[in-house]
């Protein structure tokens, strides 16, 4: 199954990659996308439908209007305090995390909305340590100047919350599907491996147990010649 996969994950673009140690960037997708931009409308229809069931007050968010509704960081932040919140339940020693402090009435556009975002970047370096290489400032945001980036720190953020049980998006189940048969395949493979030792190690231990009658058997029948030629020689003594 995983050569079907691998080989049907080659068609998709590799635009996103910029660095190989992130898992989403070295996926592919599995629909053979032409241009970064199908595939990233592709990755905020994801995000949107996830969004959208875990905050139903947020139902009418799309990938058509997806960053419109985020530009003001209400969500964003928002989101942020409940991974918080889910930490806290599942590792008392996070009951320290400090949450993001927003304005839930700010427009876009405005200064409120743009501290909202910086409220909510500095939380995904500091509590939720995002990698710089996948962090986005507020104007990539505002600005639409690396939506990129932005869509990738989303990422990371539902990877790190479903460290505590928050729902992840559908590309990050995906992910860990492929993990798990990933996994799955090297524990066959050292199965295999530990049965092909344990059988060379049967067969050495025949081969050692047949060498070993053949010495005895050997050593017993020059013992019982000798014992005849001795006696031998003692009759003819006699």
């Amino acid at each position: 199954m995983l050569l079907n996969l691998n080989h049907t994950m080659t068609t998709a673009v590799d635009q996103l990659v910029i660095d190989s140690q992130s898992r989403f960037l070295e996926m592919k997708s599995l629909q053979p996308y032409s241009t970064t931009d199908e595939y990233l409308y592709a990755m905020k229809e994801d995000l949107a439908d996830w969004l959208s069931t875990m905050y139903p007050e947020w139902a009418s968010i799309t990938a058509d209007n997806f960053l419109e509704c985020l530009e003001n960081g209400v969500l964003l932040c928002q989101h942020a305090n409940n991974v918080n919140e889910a930490a806290r339940r599942v590792l008392p020693s996070s009951s320290t995390l400090t949450n993001c402090k927003y304005r839930s009435n700010a427009r876009s556009g405005t200064f409120n909305a743009r501290d909202n975002v910086s409220q909510f970047i500095k939380w995904a370096r500091c509590i939720a340590c995002v990698r710089e290489v996948l962090m986005f400032e507020s104007d990539d945001l505002i600005l639409r100047k690396n939506e990129k980036n932005f869509i990738l720190c989303l990422l990371e953020i539902a990877r790190f919350g479903a460290k505590f049980g928050v729902s992840v998006p559908a590309i990050i189940k995906f992910e860990y599907e492929i993990e798990r048969e990933i996994e799955h395949d090297k524990q066959k493979e050292k199965l295999s491996y530990t049965e092909f030792e344990y059988l060379q190690t049967q067969q050495h231990d025949n081969e050692n147990a047949t060498t070993n009658l053949i010495d005895y058997q050997s050593i017993d029948i020059n013992e019982f010649n000798n014992d005849n030629n001795q006696t031998n020689e003692n009759s003819d003594d006699i």
